[in-house]
């Protein structure tokens, strides 16, 4: 068997499918949703809300310029997805297929968390879980093996960079100084801007511009006028992300009934509100909710 065709062909999709479906078709649907935006995201909002308020905004910035570094190259590398008839699932998707960003979005955040909070079970975790959303995306037939590869590959080194970077930015505990702060958020748009302008193209950048922005603003307030801690017993933290289940359920419900619409502002702003409302919203309901415990 070619190489090149076990890597960049349908050989290994049509043998997997062979040889495991339908028996195990919702098995693997059920775990490349453990790659999925919303539970990568609600990981970090966990995290945030729970543990330690500083890594979880850290994860949250990484994981979305992750997401931006994504739609760019699936923008300037126009590689299709395998033939829709041989997809088990998503079968009307249209977006280009490398990097696979379910395998790059979990590599970002098992690889962070592992080298965050220096715990071999995050790696352990995060490898098992890498490779079977990546045998996932295989079998459903939504990627050839090359492009999840890719998304493991850029995944990785995503997070190197961003690593590299953060050493030399100097951190100073205590409250965030408004006006860097300010201007950080307002630089979470750029790339949106950058990709209408030169590519022609927005993807999946109002999306995650709109959900960094609304972030990015509501973590200054929230850490001026709501203060939230997370130094709190195991019980309240299982209580929070209840009471964060609900609050988010029903603000998420509300932004899709009053904002309606597939165009780029519409779908901004819907973010934007999401963005708030992790960062915010809900931190102001643990404080509202936790002065009557």
């Amino acid at each position: 068997m070619p190489i090149e065709d076990l890597l960049f062909g349908t050989t290994l999709i049509r043998l997997l499918q062979e040889l495991l479906a339908p028996q195990f078709t919702r098995f693997f649907t059920a775990i490349t949703d453990l790659g999925s935006g919303t539970f990568l995201v609600g990981i970090a909002a966990v995290i945030y809300w729970c543990f330690d308020k500083r890594q979880g905004r850290l994860l949250t910035y990484v994981l979305f310029f992750g997401a931006y570094l994504n739609s760019f190259l699936k923008l300037l590398i126009p590689w299709p997805r395998p033939p829709s008839e041989l997809r088990l699932a998503e079968k009307d998707e249209v977006s280009f297929g490398f990097p696979s960003g379910h395998v790059q979005d979990s590599t970002t955040v098992w690889t962070w968390a592992s080298m965050t909070f220096k715990k071999r079970i995050f790696l352990i975790i995060g490898i098992m879980l890498v490779s079977a959303i990546g045998i996932s995306r295989i079998y459903l037939g939504l990627h050839y093996p090359m492009q999840v590869i890719g998304g493991a590959i850029v995944g990785l080194g995503f997070v190197a960079l961003a690593s590299l970077v953060l050493k030399h930015i100097p951190y100073q505990a205590g409250k965030m100084q408004p006006l860097p702060h300010i201007v950080f958020s307002l630089l979470t748009v750029l790339p949106l801007i950058l990709s209408v302008t030169l590519l022609g193209a927005a993807g999946d950048a109002p999306r995650i511009a709109g959900y960094l922005f609304g972030f990015a603003i509501g973590a200054l307030f929230e850490e001026r006028y709501v203060g939230f801690r997370t130094d709190i017993t195991l019980t309240r933290k299982f209580i929070r992300i209840i009471v964060a289940s609900a609050v988010g359920a029903l603000a998420i419900g509300l932004i899709s009934l009053t904002i309606q619409g597939a165009d780029l502002a519409s779908v901004f702003v819907s973010s934007m509100l999401q963005g708030l409302t992790i960062v915010l919203i809900i931190p102001s309901t643990f404080k509202i909710f936790e002065r009557k415990l």
